[in-house]
């Protein structure tokens, strides 16, 4: 499996998106960082990742190279590899080949998504965070379904695209249960404005009436909650 994600050269969590790698790659994967030329110098000390440049970037309007996720899926579709993982840069895994296997074999036909599980010092007390989604496993024959967007990994909003246009294309999404994604907590490292931002685009891009941001987003999660399969693996 591609584990495919955009490495921040100033997380405040640095040394958790190393740990995040390495839980990847115990679960078997190869692991694809995409970053404009101008990190990836930032990032050399990172151990086992394959950094993928690109220009595709939000930096025009954001102030921030965030990488496009089409970047992502487009490049995807390229390679030889049949499944997929787009996930947040500190996100670790369970060392749980298992489930990673049960999560292959429903790819076949849908598509998997993963909340992460936040916690302060330890994995074994954490706490779910659902309004967010951090981990995305997908099936190469899908990725069609992407169209061109001004969504970004490291902002708002894509983590609900994913999903959103998988079942309005008939896609069954299935929402993991399973403790699998756990999550260092962290002051959020996005403002109010690029929220607004992103919630527009979505709209946009979607052909919603848009209202406003905070109802917008009730909006869409309500329609996920309604239209993803709860499922424990």
């Amino acid at each position: 499996m591609l584990f495919i994600t955009s490495l921040s050269p100033f997380h405040i969590n640095k040394d958790i998106q190393q740990k995040a790698v390495d839980s990847w790659i115990k679960l078997g994967g190869q692991v694809f960082s995409f970053n404009h030329p101008d990190e990836i110098h930032l990032l050399k000390d990172y151990n086992n990742v394959h950094f993928v440049e690109t220009t595709h970037t939000m930096q025009h309007i954001f102030k921030k190279p965030y990488v496009n996720i089409n970047a992502m899926i487009d490049w995807a579709k390229k390679q030889d590899q049949q499944h997929i993982c787009l996930i947040n840069s500190d996100i670790e895994l369970d060392n749980n080949p298992i489930l990673l296997q049960k999560i292959r074999f429903e790819l076949n036909t849908k598509v998997v998504v993963a909340h992460r599980n936040d916690y302060v010092r330890h994995k074994k007390v954490s706490q779910p965070y659902v309004l967010g989604i951090d981990a995305f496993f997908l099936n190469q024959k899908h990725l069609h379904i992407y169209p061109s967007s001004l969504l970004c990994m490291g902002n708002c909003h894509w983590d609900y695209n994913i999903p959103f246009t998988a079942v309005k294309n008939g896609i069954e999404v299935i929402n993991l249960q399973n403790k699998f994604a756990f999550h260092k907590k962290h002051p959020v490292q996005y403002s109010a404005k690029n929220w607004e931002t992103t919630s527009k685009m979505f709209a946009i891009e979607h052909g919603i009436d848009y209202d406003n941001a905070g109802r917008l987003t009730e909006l869409i999660f309500n329609f996920l909650q309604l239209n993803t399969k709860k499922v424990i693996l």
